[in-house]
Order: C-alpha cells, then structure tokens, then sequence
C-alpha cells in the first residue's frame, strides 16, 4: 500500500531503504543490528536514504498497540516508496508478513535475527530472503562440558517475553542427547525478587543459562544492563549468554550470536535486491554467522585458563599488561629508524613499480581500444531485460546517439515496432537458456531508416556460474540481404529465359504456318469479302503472337552482339524518331534534354534502343491511362547526365512521367517476366524483365522510382568507356 500510494502520487520524497526494528532504540542487541546494517550499506545507499523505524515489542508488545503503531507508520510513510525493506527479530518479522497484503505490499523484504528461522514460513510468499538467528545450544553444552567437566545441572533463567519462551523450547529440543549426563531446570516467568533468590541458592555443578531478563511476571521492565548487573550480584557459578550484547562483565559468555554481523549480512542481500536481483530468487542464510566471546572477569572468576578456550574466541575486557600497552610505540620507533635506513631503497623500488605499472596500464587501455572502441563491429552489455549498460563508439555512431543516452536504456526501444515481439521472445528464452547465439532483426539507423542488423550473443556469468548480462557483437547485414535478394533474383530470371527460350522455339513454328496459310487465303481472287476480312483479323493476332515469340527469344538468348562505344544523345535520338508521331498523336509532349558533350559508353545500339522504346511505351501508356484528353501533365521528360559513385562513372538516362505511378504491391515485381498490369492486348509483361537483363549485361542497371497517382522516373544506368582506343575513336 505505502510504495503503490507513493508512486502514484508521483512524489520524489523517496528512500530506498526501511529499516523496521523489533525492539527500542537503546536496546544493545538492536544498536549492533542496526551499526551493521549501516556499515553493511556504506557506500551503497546515501545515509539519508536510509529510514530506521522501531516496534519496541521489549516493552509494548499487545495487540491494540501493534495496531496503532501500523497506522502511525502507515500515515508517516505514506509520501516514501522504498526498494527494499529490512526487518529485524523476530516480532517485526511477523509484523511484516502480518501486513505484506496491505502496508507492506509489492516492497522486497530482507530479515535478519529471526530465531531459528523455518522455510515453510514462507510458502506462498514472493519477494522475500534473509539471516536465520539460531543460538546453537548444542554447541554451548559441549563447551560447558568441556570447561566445567563437573557441571550437573543447568538452571534456564529469563523474563516474560515471547523470545524467551521460544528460547526455552529450542534449549529443550537441543538439550534431548544430554539429559544422561546434565539435569535441565527452567527459572522464568517469575517476580525479580524470587527469581534473583532462586539464583542466589546455586552451587557447585550449576551452571547458568542467561536468556535475558526484560520483563518479569508482574510486568516490571528492566533494561538489559541493569538486570544482567542484578542477576550477576548474586549468581555464585558461571552464566552463560547467547547473544553478543549481553556479554557484560557479570556474564561468563559462550557461543553468542552476533547483532553486527546478522545486520551486516541482510545489508549484503539488500544491496543485491538494490542492484535488480528479485528478492524471492535470493535463497536464505540459514546458517547464523555465531562466534564465541567471553568475559575476562568470569574466567578469571571462575578460573579458566584461556588456553582451553575454543580457537578463534574473542575475550572482552582483557586488561593490557605493560609491554602490550605501551608495544605499538616500540613499533614505531623500530619502524621510524628502519624507514630511513630503507628510504631511497624503498623510493627507488616504487618508482620502477609505478613506471612498469603506468606502462603496463598504458598497454592494457590500448589493447582496450583496439578490440573494442575501435573496431568497426558495434559491442555492447545488456541484461536480460535488454537494458544496456555498455556500448562501444560503433553502436553510438550507427544509431547517431550518445554514451549517456544509450546506458540505461532499453535497446528494444530502437527496433521497429513490427519487429519487437519476436525479438522480446528471443531474449526470454535466450534467458531461459543461456548460450553464445546468433540472431538478426531490424532496427531503427540514425537516419531514420530501417536496417537489418546480425548480432552474436555470449552470455556474462559471475564467479557463482549465474547469469549477469549478455556481451553482443552486431554487424550491418542490409546489403548482404539486398545481394542475396538480387542473386535469387538473376538466378529466377536465368531459369525462366531457358524456359521462355525452349517455349519460343516451339510456337514459332505453328505461328508461321498460320500466317501462311491466312496469306493463301487472302491471295485467292475469288475469296469472300468476309473471309478475307477473317484471314486479316489471322494475320494480325498472328504477328501480336510472333511479337510475343521475338520477346520471349530475346530475353532467352544471352547477348551475343559486340558492343562498341556509341553516343547515348544519338541512340535516343533514332528511338525517338519511330515515337514521336504516336506520342504526338495521344496529345503527348516530349521534352528531351541530352547534352551534346555526354561521353560514349560500349554498348550494344540496337538493345539499348530496345531499352529506350520499352521505357518510352510504359510512359504513354501511363500517362493515356490517366489522361484521356491532352493535359498540361501529359509529358514525357528524357534527361541524361553524368555521375559518379564508387570510384566509376556512369551516365543515367531518365524517363520521366506524370502517369499513374507504381502500386506499392507491384513494384517488387516489376522486372519478373511475364508480371503485368495491363490488359492482354496492351502487353506481355516481358517488356522490362527484357531491359532489366539488357542492363545489367552492360554492366549497368535499371531502377525506379514512383509515387502512385504522381509520377514515374526510370533510370537507366550505364558505364562510361573510359580510356579505350574504341572510346578515342568516338571522340574523335
């Protein structure tokens, strides 16, 4: 409920963390979660974003009051969004998960000091890890056994608080394999009078277990301190204690549970919950970071010698004895005088490190940038949502944006819209099933226009082996796809001549027995007027079929004719001299604008007159068909000029029309033989599949470009002879 109101308000008063203690402020056990809560998030997560609140169940743990803590917390909150939320003990645990439905709704919690924590808490629960706190009882009784060997009887001692009495159960659970050897007796829930009586009455072969006394059966609150100080005065045999801030100087110690390092160990799982790692995926430290400490006083109390304490113990108030006082100062002098003995030997020694380090680093950035910043393959680091978070110069520059723009952002934005579900399945299941892959998909270039683009994938794992991000290598491939599109396209038109050319030979020659056969007929004098007009209707439809026959055979044969340079102004010219009084004849004006100084290109004549007359009929046909009287528009328009690309130069020849234009559905079509969008007497659809094989024998190609109701431009496109005798000649 707090992150989804503040979210949707839309404030910016927002922290990151919530920190929700159990217990007051001033309460020890809570200082040292909360001091390694704080040390765990240095550096990580600015203080100010960091929200400390408490319960203080020690001391108001009923039901009503709970209640209006949650509304209290409910209406301080209600401005804050917080990432992630650290509950600490046991009874804000339960607070939490009480309320997960409502307050706490949607925040991933992290807990630490939960006693002794059980999984099956959480079934049914997302977004939820943390430490277990488990006093480890087994472990206290064997170092019982093993530094008091006479011990008898081990008296539990604590107030009336619910920690207490779950303390109590797990002591007795743990306590089952050593009931042949130790009694257990349980002191609690009683006034402080009685219960500071009953202590007084040990002897020997007791033992004491200090579970910490709060609050006593007739409600008295005592802070810790004070009733670790009271019990103390009269216990008269050791008292054991489980928990790092009640090893006072009145308690003997054991192996505590330590506040410091469970706080430090949910501040780690929070900063991996902050860096976009679900909580729920986290799995819980069941294993509680304890450690054996104990009091200087009580051992030497109680006479045990350190040296039968367990390896690794931590002895608090242990007084210094003169010589480890006053050593660091002996330190210092020794080290002092053994600073300038070595001082330019040391000098000396660090210069060449620094230069061998500088020089060493020096290579390393530019290897760097040799593999990376300067390659021409754009390189970038995404995780799994596709977010980037490393991109190389390449990537900016084929997009046209900016480092700063592109880490951060989701480069599923920059393909089109048509091409993101699939691609979004892709990464799913790439994530699902890491491994290097390959996969093309188009995207958005820094012009606008819309590319293809070929990428590898390796997937970036951590030391653990699980899946961190995806490192990416892409390549332009749009005009690798274009060839391969050109390719099939020339292999396509290759098999259909040898087809057209195998069709052609056979209906020539019916076709020409038809047409001699309908000339019989007209050379009879004593024909009939009607079968004579039959035998001319033959001859005509004869002759459209011979025509279409003539097509099929030339764009069948490869060329064989010798090509020779020749003037571009000259073979429009002769076209042009068949056209003109057709085109004059539909009302169509031709403009034609040639350059007399065009250099020659080699070529074949004859086809690319073929070629020019194509384009001239396609114009007029267009341009009849969108008007049917004259009109201003109804012009034919032939330019050339010269140009240059890629180190060659070329002249293009224009065709231009104010027709009907392309359909967008034709156009992918328009150089396969035979496609057509005339009426069957208006044409075979041979026409430019012809010029388009024309053209590129020659070296050169045929384009077009067209908006429907506009206009149409056909570009012919052929090499200049450059430097040949032939080409001297021609200028000449």
């Amino acid at each position: 409920m707090l992150l989804c109101t503040a979210v949707q308000a839309g404030h910016t008063n927002s922290a990151q963390v919530l920190v929700l203690n159990s217990y007051h402020p001033t309460y020890g056990w809570t200082r040292r979660v909360v001091d390694g809560i704080l040390d765990g998030l240095q550096g990580a997560v600015p203080v100010d974003d960091i929200h400390i609140e408490y319960l203080d169940t020690k001391r108001h743990d009923d039901p009503e009051c709970l209640e209006h803590y949650r509304l209290t917390l409910e209406h301080k909150l209600r401005r804050d969004a917080y990432a992630v939320l650290i509950c600490c003990d046991d009874n804000a645990f339960d607070f939490v998960l009480k309320h997960r439905a409502g307050t706490f709704a949607g925040v991933p919690v992290v807990f630490c000091g939960v006693n002794n924590f059980d999984p099956a808490v959480l079934e049914g629960l997302d977004g939820v890890t943390g430490v277990s706190e488990g006093v480890d009882f087994a472990k206290n009784l064997e170092l019982v056994l093993g530094l008091h060997p006479d011990t008898k009887r081990i008296v539990a001692v604590g107030g009336s608080t619910p920690s207490v009495f779950a303390t109590r159960r797990r002591l007795e659970a743990a306590a089952k394999p050593f009931l042949d050897r130790i009694r257990f007796e349980f002191v609690m829930d009683l006034p402080m009078p009685e219960l500071l009586a009953r202590l007084a009455a040990l002897g020997p072969g007791d033992i004491v277990f200090h579970f910490g006394i709060q609050r006593d059966a007739q409600g008295a609150v005592f802070a810790i301190p004070r009733s670790n100080r009271m019990t103390a005065d009269v216990c008269p045999v050791p008292a054991y204690t489980f928990w790092d801030h009640q090893v006072t100087p009145g308690l003997f110690g054991g192996y505590v549970v330590s506040g410091a390092e469970q706080g430090r160990a949910a501040a780690r799982l929070a900063v991996r919950v902050l860096g976009g790692e679900p909580a729920g995926q986290i799995p819980v430290m069941l294993e509680s970071p304890n450690c054996y400490m104990f009091n200087h006083s009580q051992l030497r109390r109680f006479g045990i010698d350190t040296a039968a304490l367990p390896a690794g113990s931590r002895i608090l108030g242990r007084p210094e004895s003169f010589l480890h006082t006053h050593l660091r100062w002996v330190i210092v002098a020794v080290a002092i005088f053994l600073a300038q003995a070595a001082l330019l030997g040391t000098l000396g020694v660090n210069v060449v490190r620094r230069r061998r380090a500088l020089r060493g680093l020096s290579e390393s950035e530019a290897r760097y940038k040799a593999l990376i910043e300067e390659q021409v393959e754009a390189v970038c680091r995404w995780r799994p949502d596709t977010t980037l978070t490393f991109v190389n110069e390449a990537y900016c520059r084929f997009f046209g944006k900016s480092r700063d723009e592109l880490i951060g952002m989701k480069w599923i934005a920059l393909l089109p819209e048509e091409a993101r579900v699939e691609t979004i399945a892709f990464c799913e299941e790439l994530a699902r099933s890491p491994r290097t892959t390959r996969y093309k998909h188009q995207v958005v270039g820094a012009g606008g226009e819309t590319r293809w683009q070929e990428w590898t994938d390796t997937p970036v794992r951590d030391a653990a082996g699980a899946l961190v991000e995806f490192q990416s290598v892409g390549r332009d491939i749009t005009e690798q796809l274009a060839l391969a599109d050109r390719l099939r396209q020339s292999q396509k038109l290759e098999s259909l001549g040898t087809l057209a050319g195998g069709v052609a030979h056979e209906i020539g020659n019916p076709i020409n027995g038809i047409l001699n056969y309908a000339q019989v007929l007209l050379d009879r004098s004593d024909a009939d007027p009607s079968d004579a007009q039959f035998a001319t209707k033959i001859q005509k439809e004869a002759r459209r079929v011979a025509g279409i026959v003539a097509d099929l055979l030339s764009f069948a044969r490869p060329d064989k004719q010798e090509h020779r340079p020749a003037r571009l102004s000259e073979i429009v010219e002769s076209t042009l001299s068949l056209t003109r009084s057709s085109l004059l004849h539909d009302g169509i004006e031709l403009i034609v604008d040639l350059p007399e100084d065009l250099p020659p290109v080699r070529c074949s004549d004859q086809q690319i007159r073929q070629v020019v007359t194509n384009l001239i009929a396609n114009a007029r046909d267009a341009l009849n068909e969108k008007f049917s009287a004259p009109d201003e528009d109804k012009v034919i328009r032939i330019t050339s000029q010269v140009m240059a690309q890629n180190g060659t130069r070329w002249i293009r020849t224009t065709v231009e029309d104010h027709g009907t234009g392309i359909p967008e559905e034709d156009r992918e079509h328009l150089f396969d033989p035979f496609y057509t969008t005339k009426r069957p007497d208006r044409g075979t659809g041979l026409g430019l599949a012809v010029s388009h094989r024309i053209a590129a024998e020659h070296d050169g190609r045929l384009s077009f470009e067209t908006e429907v109701g506009a206009y149409t431009r056909m570009r012919l496109d052929l090499p200049i002879a450059e430097n040949t005798p032939d080409t001297n000649r021609a200028d000449a």
